[in-house]
């Protein structure tokens, strides 16, 4: 995946209100990277440089969100799996 390329799942005000009300950095990251990959679709490698993560954890963001939605990103974990 060379490309940011992000479903839609939400709209780009929508994933920005769950930036500003995520709890934690690492949370707003990734909410950032689904931003970035929505508004302004570009080479990963320039959403990396953006956000300050790795290319690899960009492919990683986008592809978990594109396969499970919003909920990919809960603070549970990215595999969306809740704790028994």
């Amino acid at each position: 995946m060379s490309n940011g390329i992000v479903l839609d799942y939400l709209s780009a005000d929508e994933v920005k209100m769950k930036m500003s009300m995520t709890g934690g950095i690492l949370q707003a990251q990734k909410w950032l990277v689904v931003y970035n990959a929505l508004v302004d679709p570009r080479p990963v490698r320039e959403i990396a440089m953006h956000t300050g993560l790795s290319e690899a954890s960009v492919v990683r963001i986008l592809s978990e969100y594109n396969q499970h939605g919003p909920t990919a990103l809960s603070p549970t974990g990215s595999s969306g799996k809740r704790p028994s």
